[in-house]
């Protein structure tokens, strides 16, 4: 198979993964969650999401292997049927990969809560413009109120507009404070 040849077999089976997906949304994701079947079956054996999807994947992944033994056994099947099985696998595979972006999200976040405390608006912007005010007598000019929350970005952890703030690392006032030195 040449390269050209190649590219039409990725193509087609990218534009598969996407119709099938496509489809499997109505039929699967409540909530407007796509992984929520996998989250109640983790839930009902008590294991991890993505424990319960490799268990699904599994099933795949055997039905293709048992497949290329048939073949091998001289049995074949229409290209129709391997079409299904091996984009099932490959779904469950972008299945697993979501579920992983979206755990290590969690983890990721657990751990910034246990460094970051909850500011609210008000207060954070009453401190950018202290910070202001200071480096206005200090260097005699003004900061913009962009330049100040550019560098507090590296230090907000979450945006809570439903609490009218944002968590936010612990230090932060210091660290800015240090930066408009």
């Amino acid at each position: 198979m040449d390269s050209r040849e190649f590219e039409d077999v990725l193509e087609k089976r990218i534009n598969t993964i996407r119709k099938v997906l496509g489809a499997k949304e109505k039929e699967y994701a409540r909530n407007s969650d796509r992984l929520s079947n996998f989250k109640k079956a983790a839930m009902a054996q008590g294991i991890t999401p993505e424990k319960a999807l490799r268990g699904i994947w599994f099933k795949h992944v055997i039905s293709i292997v048992d497949f290329v033994d048939d073949l091998d056994n001289g049995t074949s099947y229409s290209y129709d049927r391997w079409n299904e099985k091996i984009t099932d696998a490959l779904n469950y595979l972008i299945l697993l990969d979501a579920l992983i972006q979206e755990r290590l999200e969690r983890l990721r976040k657990r751990e910034a809560m246990q460094t970051a405390e909850f500011v609210t608006f008000k207060r954070f912007d009453s401190y950018a413009k202290r910070i202001e005010r200071k480096n206005f007598k200090r260097y005699g000019h003004s900061l913009s109120f962009s330049a100040i929350a550019r560098r507090a970005n590296d230090f907000i952890v979450e945006i809570q507009s439903d609490r009218k703030g944002m968590l936010i690392r612990k230090g932060w006032r210091q660290a800015m404070a240090e930066n408009f030195r």
